[in-house]
């Protein structure tokens, strides 16, 4: 995390999966406040947090770095999906400055979909009780995090775009 963040003054970071299942890192506890209330920089906040956050303060991107973005993310996961690798996140900051910094990468433990993980996702599929399974194959997993993740960032307002 600290090469990603190397030489930045970040004031937020969040770990993004695309995913809702027990995605809220609680922010209640005092070692998470500094003294204004505000969440210290290094609580790693998650999908939820985020959306909570964007509901009061949307991160936009311009239209060019959101081409990028998609770009990198849909060529980043497409190579772990041909991998058998599931389960990573985009750790994304913003960093201080004159103008904000969007800072990502794509991080985290990174399993492949070993017979182990098809054999639970195939069970917990297939009980009657449970919702989606915790546990999806590399394709799927590409496909929820590309669609997600491109959502969680807006395209940035312009003279073509604003009424």
């Amino acid at each position: 995390m600290e090469y990603i963040f190397y030489k930045k003054d970040i004031k937020q970071i969040w770990d993004l999966k695309g995913s809702l299942r027990n995605r809220l890192a609680s922010t209640k506890s005092s070692s998470n406040l500094n003294q204004d209330g505000s969440i210290y920089p290094s609580s790693v906040l998650l999908d939820e947090n985020y959306l909570q956050d964007i509901w009061r303060n949307q991160i936009y991107l311009l239209p060019h770095s959101k081409t990028l973005l998609s770009q990198a993310i849909i060529n980043d996961s497409n190579f772990l999906a041909n991998q058998g690798i599931m389960d990573y996140s985009l750790l994304a900051g913003i960093s201080r400055g004159q103008e904000d910094e969007v800072i990502v990468g794509i991080v985290d433990y990174m399993r492949t979909f070993t017979l182990d993980k098809k054999v639970e996702s195939l069970v917990k599929t297939a009980l009657p009780m449970s919702n989606l399974p915790t546990v999806i194959s590399p394709e799927q997993y590409r496909k929820r995090f590309y669609e997600r993740i491109d959502g969680y960032f807006a395209i940035a307002p312009d003279q073509w775009t604003s009424g």
